[in-house]
């Protein structure tokens, strides 16, 4: 399964090369994406929103999250994306309402491998 995300994502990237920052992939994910769904979360302290995106690129589907966590310093957001599984929306939803914070580190979080724009912690 790893295999596969991973040749998947080599050939989204090599299609978006002109994409070299974490920004860019949001701009891109933001303006082509075909469906998406957010989740907002008020009283969690880290998670503020978490946004799904599905993006299609010759005949593929690629799935993404964008996640806007609370900074300590401000009262403002950071976004943060994510390459994720089809069914990890599933999870997040499951378990979002519970505890935010919970499902982001669980569910989504393990996926900063493939993009390298996640949270560093």
């Amino acid at each position: 399964m790893r295999t596969l995300i991973a040749i998947i994502l080599a050939l989204f990237l090599s299609t978006y090369s002109s994409a070299q920052s974490c920004s860019d992939w949001i701009e891109i994910v933001k303006t082509q994406h075909i469906n998406s769904s957010a989740y907002e979360s008020e009283d969690s302290k880290a998670v503020e929103k978490v946004t799904f995106y599905e993006v299609e690129k010759d005949s593929l589907t690629y799935y993404f999250a964008i996640v806007c966590l609370t900074t300590r310093s401000t009262f403002d957001c950071k976004e943060y994306i994510y390459q994720v599984s089809n069914s990890t929306e599933l999870y997040y939803a499951l378990a979002y309402k519970k505890n935010p914070a919970m499902a982001y580190w669980k569910y989504i979080k393990p996926h900063n491998k493939y993009l390298n724009c996640g949270r560093a912690y």
